[in-house]
């Protein structure tokens, strides 16, 4: 099971997600030109209660994508990006800019593969599930940023601006013709300019797999994460009490199975193992860690379906939380003029600070769906909808220096807009 070549291709699914393009490659694939595409979207939304603001507000949104990946076969390269600009139309809906970098790139060699990667983003608020991260802007049923994947932190949080930063490398030796060992590692930052709790968080793996035949791969792995957080605005610790850290490790069986070449199961479980320097804040305690998915890739179509649960740093919400999530993605190309995607997602997250032996629990939900129509050769119209609930539990038990910034209740948010798709651009060959 090569983790890493798994995670390129999902990372390079969504740069041709994001941009429209048709064939974008993966590693190993056989493409020989570098390929550039872009797209520019205007849009407007009309919001109810969202963001915790009471009553009707909208916005004008004006935003870019643009996706870029080589054609090279043994080394290839790629970036992806989403951005743009909320103009918020009434005072008491601010808006912002929302930022979204990602660059990867991976080395395969004869017996080991490489893979690098840096995520970069600046958003006004907590990510609803699309490529940018903001409700709205017309990248319903695309994966986020983020190597693909669907994020296990999902608590949603009024406006309150961040910027996130994570770096991965991974290394992927081959040992035998069936046997590969996994290593893998990764340091991720979140600041927040306004109200949140400051985090780091340090992750390492190790796997080894064996592919058993054609269709059958098992795996035994080892996972380990180190959130650590600081005082910031809106902090849960007490002030003058110093930086708070939380340790989760375990262990966990692994199986993939090719179903046919478009549809493939993956699921990973095992204990999991958390213990803090700050133990009557956060008590040591054994959870349990899963992550499974079922994944199609069609020529017209693409879904998946996933659960995840395990401890994270907390959103800047909560001194650390076990988080279940619950996701469904997906695209379809009804004709040459029609497409639409759809994203569901439900989260609960319980918070890892106690006190009297109590906790806090937040429960979300969000769903998108979205339309859109061809208008020519280079643009495309688009509709969408999109739904977040949140229900806040008890009250956080920790002192804080300022209120919860949570959302609770729910939002509803109406997106319309064009894109311009230009034509890709088709750079060196190899």
């Amino acid at each position: 099971m090569n983790i890493f070549r798994t995670l390129f291709l999902l990372f390079s699914v969504s740069l041709a997600l994001c941009t429209g393009a048709q064939g974008v490659p993966g590693a190993g694939s056989s493409m020989s030109a570098d390929q550039l595409t872009y797209s520019l979207s205007a849009s407007e939304s009309l919001m109810f209660n969202y963001n915790g603001i009471n009553g009707t507000s909208t916005a004008t949104n004006l935003s870019g994508q643009a996706a870029y990946v080589s054609g090279s076969q043994y080394h290839p390269t790629s970036f992806i990006y989403s951005g743009g600009y909320i103009f918020g139309n009434q005072s008491n809906q601010p808006g912002g800019m929302f930022q979204n970098f990602g660059i990867s790139q991976v080395v395969n060699a004869r017996h080991v593969s490489f893979i690098a990667a840096d995520m970069v983003s600046y958003l006004p608020a907590a990510p609803a599930f699309g490529l940018s991260g903001v409700p709205g802007v017309g990248d319903v049923g695309t994966p986020p940023i983020g190597m693909g994947d669907i994020p296990v932190q999902s608590i949603f949080t009024n406006y309150g601006s961040r910027v996130t930063n994570a770096i991965s490398l991974g290394v992927s030796p081959k040992l035998t013709a069936a046997t590969s060992l996994n290593l893998y590692g990764a340091y991720t930052i979140q600041r927040f300019l306004d109200v949140g709790q400051d985090n780091d968080d340090i992750e390492g793996s190790a796997s080894l797999s064996h592919r058993m035949d054609a269709r059958n791969t098992t795996g035994l792995g080892y996972t380990y994460s180190r959130f650590r957080y600081q005082d910031s605005p809106g902090s849960i610790l007490l002030p003058g009490t110093g930086p708070a850290s939380m340790n989760a490790q375990g262990v966990n069986l692994q199986y993939q199975h090719l179903f046919t070449r478009k549809l493939t199961f993956n699921i990973a479980a095992g204990p999991q193992w958390i213990d803090s320097g700050t133990q009557l804040a956060i008590p040591p305690r054994t959870t349990l860690f899963a992550s499974t998915s079922l994944q199609y890739s069609g020529k017209l179509s693409s879904a998946m379906v996933s659960y995840s649960r395990g401890a994270n740093p907390g959103s800047g919400v909560l001194l650390g939380t076990i988080s279940d999530n619950v996701n469904f993605t997906g695209q379809h190309t009804f004709s040459r003029s029609w497409s639409g995607g759809f994203s569901v997602n439900y989260g609960h997250a319980s918070s890892l600070g106690v006190a009297a032996g109590d906790h806090t629990g937040i429960d979300s939900f969000y769903a998108g769906v979205q339309a859109t129509r061809r208008l020519g050769e280079h643009f495309s119209g688009y509709a969408s909808y999109n739904l977040q609930r949140q229900a806040i539990g008890q009250a956080p038990l920790i002192a804080t220096t300022s209120p919860l910034n949570a959302f609770n209740g729910t939002g509803h948010i109406l997106g319309f807009g064009i894109t311009f798709i230009p034509n890709p651009l088709h750079l060196r060959r190899h």
